[in-house]
């Protein structure tokens, strides 16, 4: 006698639990993946944006600028260096003119602060002419001008990674819009006028903007707004830093948060450090 089996499959109501199921865990293995992905994309944005920095501090510190060959640089007497469109003669060959830092501008107007812009400043090479030899050693002499206006511009526009975003920018708690590195004018011996070995430095300067910011949306600004306050703001002696202390609050609107300072004490001014959280950072805005 032959034993019987019963082959019973499985009911509707079966398939249906074990697709709620299937679906739920699928759903919460995804949502795990996305977190851990979104966590490493933010960390990766705010990475790149601490290399960016670190890169034109590197930029001023060796003399490294941008050049399209598309302006000429003039002294004229007493004045601020005249730039104007035009074929030069190549990277160094204006005279009277020379490269003295860059500006960082952060939270560029209609950007969300995802974009940021970074100037490159000349100003004058000599105190009074190149025939009278005698080279500028302080800001106010040089009278620093963005290299900017219509048909030249070595402004480098760039824009955070990663849906990475500034939300302000403040240096020893007070709201900044940008961050400007300088090489210093050090020493210059009397005679050949060459710069004395070791006296090369790099000076931190703080940029306003065109207002001082306050809250989320009044440090936005303008590549033109910043441009007009960048010789003023760089000249101003209470603008330079000798702790700089500067931290820029970020986020990506999905929950992550982050800082990236850079300098502070104990000789290290021109040092960065990174901070990621969860959860909302001090002294940021929420």
């Amino acid at each position: 006698m032959r034993a019987r089996h019963d082959s019973r499959g499985y009911t509707i109501l079966e398939v249906m639990l074990f697709l709620a199921i299937s679906g739920g865990m699928f759903i919460m293995a995804a949502a795990f993946v996305s977190g851990k992905q979104s966590k490493s994309e933010f960390r990766q944005g705010i990475n790149d944006i601490n290399t960016q920095v670190q890169q034109v501090m590197n930029d001023v510190s060796n003399g490294f600028y941008p050049s399209n060959n598309n302006f000429i640089c003039r002294v004229i007497g007493g004045a601020a260096p005249q730039l104007d469109p035009g074929t030069g003669a190549g990277q160094g060959a204006n005279i009277g003119c020379i490269f003295l830092g860059k500006v960082m501008q952060f939270r560029v107007a209609g950007s969300d602060g995802k974009d940021y812009n970074v100037f490159s400043v000349a100003g004058r090479q000599y105190k009074i002419s190149p025939s009278d030899g005698t080279l500028s050693t302080t800001f106010a002499e040089a009278q620093p001008v963005p290299v900017y206006g219509a048909g030249f511009d070595l402004t480098d526009k760039k824009t955070l990674q990663w849906g990475v975003r500034v939300r302000s920018m403040k240096s020893n708690g007070t709201p900044i819009n940008g961050i400007g590195f300088f090489g210093s004018f050090g020493a210059y011996a009397s005679q050949s006028n060459r710069l004395q070995s070791g006296s090369q430095d790099v000076t931190v300067v703080a940029v306003p903007g065109s207002a001082t910011p306050t809250g989320d949306a009044a440090g936005d600004d303008t590549q033109a707004s910043m441009a007009t306050h960048i010789p003023v703001d760089v000249m101003t002696d209470a603008n330079r830093l000798s702790n700089p202390n500067i931290v820029l609050c970020l986020d990506n609107g999905s929950g992550q948060y982050g800082t990236l300072k850079i300098g502070g004490g104990g000789g290290q001014r021109l040092a960065t450090a990174i901070q990621i959280s969860n959860a909302q950072i001090a002294g940021c805005p929420a």
